[in-house]
């Protein structure tokens, strides 16, 4: 389940004030201000930003660098409860790089970090200890709107930029692509100029109020959904790069990183599963329903330090015993016993309860022992514990049939070791849950089409495969 984030309200120091009236409440806002107003009473409602405790909000009051940095950070989430341990990392992270400077906020300023609204090398601009309390300047602003919402890597760097303000000579190079995408994407206007009333002006030196800051955030939250769902990773497939979760509904599901999207393991970028550890915490982070963003945070044991280490290959020849915790159905087929993943041989043999089996026969849960050969399992003996039936198992293949009433899916499952090919049927339970992979969104049965690649959940019963959940790739 997807979360939207919204603001909680919180206690903070007398910088952003506990002051609980809404905007219609402040004594100090009058027909002036009747522009920002629903803004205001949005964002105060939220927590967002505060009014002060003298019933006050001072909407003409600008806003420091520091106290911009603490909102855009509740902003991209912040104050929400379920992000405790991606915040906790990420204040262990960068705790040295913030340590740099005497900042009141050094956890918000982590958080930025790690979420890549700011970099260390533009720390020093914002919190310096003659920038920190300086007034947040426009051209500022929507350099961090626009990396707050993660656009930064769709904006136009050609350097020649479509800028009609009559001041557009004054805006810093370096910011003119980041005033163009606000401009475009109506988050910022102009300025009005009443002794030039002809002209429009970005005035990019020009001071934020807080009124304006109120109507800025307001109007990204507004254009640009930011949401989230978690889960726990229990497994992964570093041959097909796929992760293995379970969500918030318990049910496994097996995940392509897809190309375009960032992979964030414990604040470093990277694209690879390799460091994922089962037990993980995992965030899926949306912007309008497209993923954006998948960060994953291992236990402190686990920890990953960033540092490039060699891949090693464990090649086991005696015997492993355990319960298989994960299996993987795809190009490789591979299982999970006890944190350890195992691929298994395109010949491998699998014997269930002492009958010749199939891989789709294995079940999460089973006790197993694995025989090797070349580094591969090419054995398996494995009893079902007396409520196996109840396990969930999951396979990935491309649709080749639809029969629309009768719910049967047939799809085709490639050896990546053979190149053989074996067709599946899978049956689909009524109220089955249907999503499109890439936007996220739920989808129709009769949505289905032949060749659409697939990754279906769902019980074996009878020796038929019941889905439960499909996500189309």
């Amino acid at each position: 389940m997807k979360k939207r984030i919204t603001a909680l309200a919180i206690s903070v120091s007398m910088l952003f004030s506990s002051g609980s009236a809404l905007a219609a409440g402040f004594t100090d806002l009058n027909e002036f201000h009747a522009w920002a107003e629903k803004q205001i009473d949005a964002m105060t409602a939220s927590g967002i930003i505060k009014g002060y405790t003298d019933g006050s909000f001072r909407p003409d009051r600008s806003i420091t660098k520091t106290e911009a940095l603490v909102l855009i950070a509740r902003v991209a989430g912040y104050i929400t409860g379920d992000y405790d341990t991606f915040k906790a990392m990420a204040s262990e992270r960068y705790k040295d790089v913030v340590a740099q400077y005497n900042t009141p906020y050094p956890n918000e300023v982590a958080f930025l970090l790690y979420k890549g609204v700011l970099t260390a090398d533009e720390l020093a601009g914002y919190l310096a200890s003659d920038r920190a309390d300086s007034q947040l300047l426009r051209y500022e602003m929507a350099v961090l709107l626009t990396k707050l919402i993660r656009a930064e890597g769709t904006i136009n760097k050609s350097g020649s930029y479509t800028l009609t303000y009559s001041d557009a000579g004054e805006i810093p190079y370096v910011a003119a692509p980041y005033v163009e995408y606000v401009t475009n994407s109506a988050l910022m206007q102009g300025v009005y100029d009443p002794e030039h009333p002809d002209d429009i002006y970005f005035k990019p030196y020009g001071s934020v109020t807080r009124a304006q800051m109120a109507v800025l955030l307001h109007r990204v939250m507004d254009k640009f959904e930011i949401s989230v769902s978690y889960g726990k990773i229990v497994g992964k497939n570093k041959t097909n790069n796929t992760i293995t979760f379970r969500n918030e509904e318990g049910s496994p599901t097996i995940y392509t990183i897809p190309k375009g999207v960032n992979l964030v393991v414990d604040g470093y970028k990277t694209d690879s599963v390799k460091e994922i550890t089962t037990g993980a915490d995992v965030a899926f982070f949306y912007i309008n329903n497209t993923l954006s963003d998948i960060e994953i945070v291992n236990d402190e044991e686990n920890r990953w330090n960033g540092a490039v280490r060699e891949e090693v290959t464990f090649t086991p020849t005696a015997p492993v015993e355990g319960v298989i915790t994960t299996i993987t159905l795809s190009d490789e087929c591979s299982v999970i016993v006890d944190d350890v993943e195992y691929t298994l041989s395109a010949a491998s043999t699998i014997y269930v309860n002492h009958v010749a089996s199939t891989v789709y026969d294995l079940r999460v849960g089973h006790n197993a022992e694995l025989e090797f050969a070349n580094g591969k399992v090419i054995m398996i003996y494995a009893t079902a514990p007396s409520d196996s039936s109840t396990q969930i198992v999951t396979t990935e293949g491309t649709i080749t049939k639809l029969n629309v009433t009768s719910r049967q899916v047939y799809m085709t499952v490639k050896n990546a070791e053979t190149g053989l090919e074996s067709e599946k049927l899978l049956i689909i339970e009524t109220g089955a849950s249907i999503f499109n992979g890439i936007s996220g969104k739920a989808i129709d049965f009769l949505s289905l089409e032949i060749d659409d690649h697939i990754v279906a959940t769902g019980t074996l019963k009878g020796g038929e495969f019941y889905a439960s959940k499909i996500i189309v790739r």
